[in-house]
């Protein structure tokens, strides 16, 4: 009988382990691009800009099921946020829509990386602006909007840093599916830098 137990208890533990296992990981690091600034709006003394941060995502899906990428957002939840206040963007050489990552299959045991940029909606002077994008080149237009590649200064970053998170409260949210949970989610911290 006791022998019974033990095999049991061995099962058992053997099983929970495998369980534990079975998991779906997502993480962010740093991608080692530039900034970017999308100009989406100037008018006589203001304007409207996103400022884009790079991002490499990364998934270990530990799970025996493919996972399949539905949607990305920012936001304070998963569901319902705003695409004016929040964009993310897929990164191959150049800003690209966030739908090459948008059904992209993760299969069992495979650990996958996407570049991203994901952008806040700014209202600045114009003053700022030319602050900003100084010796600048515009790099590419995104639909029909200027992007530039910028470089920040300290107190730029301190700046962009307090209006963002001031404004702006939320995580990155990954909407994800597979035969197992359904529709689930993956939510990472926003981190705009990395010093």
């Amino acid at each position: 009988m006791k022998k019974i137990i033990y095999f049991t208890l061995l099962l058992i533990i053997a099983c929970s382990s495998k369980k534990d296992q079975e998991v779906f990981l997502a993480s962010q690091s740093n991608l080692h691009q530039p900034y970017k600034l999308m100009l989406n709006y100037k008018s006589i003394d203001s304007s409207y800009i996103y400022m884009c941060f790079p991002k490499k995502i990364n998934f270990i899906n530990q799970t025996p099921y493919i996972a399949q990428i539905t949607n990305i957002t920012i936001g304070k939840s998963p569901r319902g946020t705003s695409t004016r206040d929040y964009k993310v963007f897929s990164f191959i050489d150049k800003l690209e829509s966030k739908h090459n990552i948008i059904d992209q299959k993760i299969s069992q045991n495979e650990n996958r990386s996407f570049n991203i940029y994901y952008s806040y909606l700014l209202k600045i002077s114009n003053k700022k602006l030319d602050s900003l994008i100084n010796n600048s080149e515009e790099i590419q237009k995104y639909q029909r909007f200027p992007v530039y590649n910028i470089n920040l200064a300290k107190k730029d970053k301190e700046w962009v840093s307090k209006t963002i998170l001031n404004k702006y409260k939320g995580q990155l949210h990954f909407s994800l599916h597979n035969k197992e949970k359904g529709f689930f989610y993956k939510s990472l911290d926003i981190e705009l830098f990395e010093d």
